[in-house]
């Protein structure tokens, strides 16, 4: 159930978001300028050019959301000596958290080329030349130390 509500928040707030934010640095323009091109440019398909990329978003969000909750209860099965330890729990999260952010980074490859180039999943796979794991070091930093705040606050809030 925890990683259902991670894919549905992927799927209707970080696909336009992230679609967005990419377009704006594809073209350097302000935000407003980037909402405005993404309406007045394809107004019979909005929702199809807001959404591009949804596919891949939420098969990335249902490979990430196990791992980086997964950090916090992998520590709690480490010996009673670093059960306690905050850094025995920083590192496992870090580390459980950066393999999700590795395993996803095919799929978000795809995300960003579907996005930049406003494709559909079928033409990315058939036609583009794919760097299936380029970035791979900076998503697992990214996953690993975003698992570790996440963890944290699970940790504070006693969320089970």
């Amino acid at each position: 159930l925890r990683g259902c509500s991670g894919v549905a928040v992927a799927a209707l707030w970080n696909t336009p978001m992230e679609n967005l934010a990419l377009k704006k640095q594809l073209t350097g323009d302000s935000t407003i300028t980037t909402v405005r091109s993404l309406f007045r440019n394809n107004h019979h398909n909005i929702l199809a050019n807001v959404f591009c990329g949804v596919e891949p978003i939420i098969v990335r969000q249902a490979i990430v959301m196990p791992f980086l909750l997964a950090g916090r209860d992998i520590s709690n099965q480490l010996p009673d000596t670093y059960k306690n330890s905050i850094l025995a729990n920083a590192a496992m999260s870090f580390f459980i958290g950066g393999i999700g952010g590795l395993l996803s980074t095919p799929v978000d490859t795809i995300r960003v080329h579907m996005q930049s180039q406003n494709q559909s999943l079928t033409t990315v796979l058939r036609y583009s030349n794919l760097h299936y794991f380029k970035g791979a070091s900076f998503r697992f930093f990214m996953i690993g130390y975003s698992s570790i705040v996440v963890n944290n606050v699970r940790e504070v809030m006693k969320v089970v």
